[in-house]
């Protein structure tokens, strides 16, 4: 189990130097974040991998990525409304 998961479970976290104190997370919802996590890291991957791409492959690379997008600001909006 990593750290980061552990922090989740005992509900403490120190954001920027400081501790906060949340309740602690169910078992849906470090699971939901752990995507958001394995997200960020296929950004990473992607980006690492940008300087080697052809043109043609950034491009298409782009268009589908932004159609990710729309999905991801959509479930973020949805998420901030509570729906």
């Amino acid at each position: 189990m990593s750290l980061s998961v552990r922090a989740r479970k005992s509900g403490v976290r120190k954001i920027r130097g400081h501790r906060s104190t949340h309740m602690p997370a169910t078992g849906e919802l470090i699971r939901l974040m752990n995507y958001v996590d394995d997200i960020n890291a296929t950004l990473r991957r992607i980006s690492s991998a940008i300087a080697s791409m052809t043109d043609e492959e950034r491009k298409r690379l782009s268009e589908y990525m932004r159609a990710a997008a729309t999905g991801f600001n959509h479930v973020v909006q949805q998420l901030e409304k509570g729906q």
